[in-house]
């Protein structure tokens, strides 16, 4: 460890014992800058004994550790006192350097090491659980005394690896901590930092992630879901139960703006099923709480629906394989019994229960989602309760929604191979076939003698236009889908676009079902394209 030479000598002020009895009659009252100015210099980080090294046992280091406890301790009364007094919170911005934010994290950090439940208690490891609860409170305070004061926390390396720390580390019995009776400090350290209107919080944690090995991504993501299972297993009273569903919309929340941050950590959070466990848990909650307390199902549960949707809308190219890992968790049984709970004269939520139910239906095009949702049984008291007692808005969706699994699976038994895209059982090529042909096809000749074999390639079927180059493409609705040519423009190509007419075999059983599907296509035959160098298309 590097070892400064400018640290203040804390040898010569204060002894162990006089800084404990600082700490025993410390409060917002009598807390002063020189009892700051005195912290402080006893959390340098020069002073941090180098633990694997074996330091903290040298006389020298151990002293220092003596004196950091009751220091560490003073930070809460110094973190509420600067809250309420204005005065000593901009004393101690002058002060508060980057070093001292390291020291902190540092020394903190070293109580962790030794389970410190609290400073003042002497005997090392009674309780580690409240001791990374006592200490995630005390990040949390540090982090409100001020933007400065956050922004230097946010900067520091050796705070993310200590939040890592905090939320990492398991029990003895394979338990994450956490405290479900209160405000977690664990998850509200978590969600401070990747909340935080600096917006240094979520690259910093998604940087100090991607910086360790490959698999720390998937135990990270692990942990998340760990959290969400103890908090459905713990919510065993309705109390307990309305805080569980707040708990789980956090996990959410974090989740999504972490994917949406880093890419790179979608991968590990995959690994772990994280849709399919947070669908699986959110199932389990919204049954506990229909029996126990039906207040909680709106909008507490609706808040944690419409988080689930955000979690897939993240990630709009793995959107197909998303909804089939969430609905593989029960999730429409949840979207029902939330849906039975809105007020009849709330027309707001009444409009994104539509919505959903839309999306839902549009997603059962998909051979591999559809497979899933036929797959997960769900109670018929639930749809009778919705076809008896539902807004007749609500009615109507889900009866069409009905109607489209129904349509969608008996064209799913008709086919041989429910891979893909394509819900067209006649249609036998598949789509890497049709990639080679538009990407060797570059001559006018060659599109001419596709336009002649005139052969269905997975849901496009290619002609011939002439002199249409520069056309503007026309929006595909419900209402001129029929009989429509639909023109995908091709830069630099000799015929200027693609002309694509719909065959009416094929209409969407949901208005834009098969314009989402043609963009499917068209963003892999894109990146394909690109990949060989060739044509570059755009879509409509």
């Amino acid at each position: 460890m590097h070892r400064g030479s400018k640290a203040e000598s804390p040898e010569r002020s204060e002894s162990a014992e006089q800084l404990w009895n600082i700490l025993s009659s410390l409060n917002p009252r009598n807390c002063t800058f020189h009892i700051v100015r005195t912290a402080l210099k006893h959390l340098q980080l020069e002073l941090v004994p180098n633990i694997v090294s074996g330091e903290h046992e040298h006389p020298v280091y151990k002293a220092n550790g003596h004196r950091a406890l009751p220091c560490v301790g003073m930070l809460s009364v110094i973190a509420e006192t600067c809250r309420e007094k204005p005065s000593l919170n901009q004393a101690l911005i002058g002060v508060l350097t980057s070093d001292y934010v390291d020291g902190i994290c540092m020394w903190i950090n070293f109580c962790l090491h030794f389970g410190r439940s609290f400073p003042q208690d002497m005997t090392p490891g009674e309780d580690f659980r409240k001791a990374y609860l006592i200490h995630a409170q005390l990040l949390c305070d540090l982090l409100d005394t001020s933007p400065e004061a956050t922004l230097l926390f946010l900067s520091s390396s050796s705070f993310f690896d200590l939040l890592l720390r905090i939320w990492m580390t398991e029990g003895k019995a394979g338990e994450v901590f956490m405290d479900l009776e209160g405000r977690c400090p664990i998850l509200l350290l978590m969600m401070k930092v990747l909340q935080n209107h600096s917006e240094e919080g979520p690259p910093m944690l998604a940087h100090r992630i991607m910086a360790r090995p490959p698999f720390f991504t998937t135990h990270f993501a692990e942990r998340f879901v760990l959290r969400a299972h103890q908090a459905s297993e713990k919510a065993t009273t309705p109390v307990l139960l309305g805080k569980a569903v707040g708990y789980l919309d956090g996990l959410m929340s974090a989740t999504g703006i972490l994917l949406k941050e880093s890419h790179q950590l979608i991968g590990g959070f995959r690994r772990v099923d994280y849709l399919g466990e947070y669908s699986a848990v959110l199932n389990a909650l919204s049954t506990q709480a229909a029996e126990e307390d039906r207040s909680l199902l709106f909008p507490g549960m609706f808040r944690l629906v419409t988080s689930a949707f955000k979690l897939v809308l993240h990630q709009e190219s793995r959107a197909v394989h998303n909804y089939k890992e969430l609905f593989a968790g029960g999730f429409i049984e949840s979207v029902l019994r939330v849906i039975l709970a809105i007020p009849s004269t709330d027309k707001t939520t009444t409009g994104l229960a539509l919505n959903y139910l839309q999306i839902l239906g549009f997603y059962t095009v998909y051979p591999c989602v559809l497979e899933t949702m036929l797959g997960v049984e769900y109670p018929v008291e639930l749809r009778e309760c919705l076809e008896r007692t539902g807004s007749p808005a609500i009615k109507r969706a889900w009866q069409d929604f009905c109607v489209a699994q129904h349509e969608a699976g008996r064209v799913l038994d008709q086919m041989e191979n429910r891979r893909g895209l394509c819900d067209n059982s006649s249609v036998g090529v598949e789509l890497t076939t049709l990639l080679f042909l538009l990407i060797t096809l570059s001559s006018v000749n060659g599109w001419e003698a596709l336009g002649r074999q005139n052969a269905p390639i997975a849901l496009l079927s290619c002609t011939v236009l002439r002199n249409v180059k520069g056309r503007t493409g026309t929006s595909i609705t419900e209402k001129n889908a029929k009989g429509r040519t639909w023109y995908i423009p091709v830069e630099n190509h000799p015929m200027g676009c693609i002309a694509i007419p719909p065959e009416p075999s094929m209409l969407p059983f949901w208005r834009m079902s098969i314009t989402r599907r043609l963009q499917d296509c068209l963003r892999a035959i894109r990146r394909t394209v690109r990949a060989w160098g060739s044509t570059k298309l755009s879509l409509l």
